[in-house]
């Protein structure tokens, strides 16, 4: 199988179990991410552990929103995300399947943080261009930005 194969599914199973409240299949899908970026972090390539990082961030926040802790959720995100900062842009699908800044911009928006959520949008689509998500969450998170500052 190509490589990244396996966590890709064990990451699509972690967050399908918490989006469906069953938290123990999420938090061993965690527990296994965890044990893979520890085996690469043994390696000689240090570039190779980030993506597992990444994932395991991601699915690390994903959990601890369905737990309702926002702010441990919102921290992952962004440590995803910074995670992510250093990585190249992916040249095809992102890689991990969930582009980092896409999920901390959706976590914001979901907070209230509009306008922290249009800039981690804004992040994402200057690392895979046009993508759908992040477009509709970018239109999303400006609409709110400016529903709010009329508001007051």
């Amino acid at each position: 199988p190509a490589r990244g194969t396996r966590q890709a599914w064990i990451y699509i199973v972690g967050v399908s179990a918490a989006k469906l409240g069953d938290m123990a299949t999420a938090d061993a899908a965690e527990a296994q991410l965890k044990g893979i970026r520890e085996k690469a972090q043994g390696g000689a390539n240090a570039y190779a552990v980030r993506p597992h990082q990444v994932r395991e961030q991601e699915l690390g926040a994903i959990i601890r929103w369905a737990k309702g802790q926002k702010e441990e959720a919102l921290a992952m995100a962004k440590s995803a995300a910074d995670v992510e900062r250093t990585m190249e842009a992916p040249s095809g699908p992102p890689d991990p399947i969930k582009p980092a800044f896409e999920l901390y911009g959706e976590l914001l928006l979901e907070a209230g943080r509009s306008k922290e959520a249009a800039a981690a949008f804004e992040q994402s689509l200057l690392r895979t261009p046009n993508r759908t998500p992040s477009v509709k969450g970018l239109a999303a998170a400006t609409a709110k930005a400016r529903t709010s500052n009329m508001a007051r």
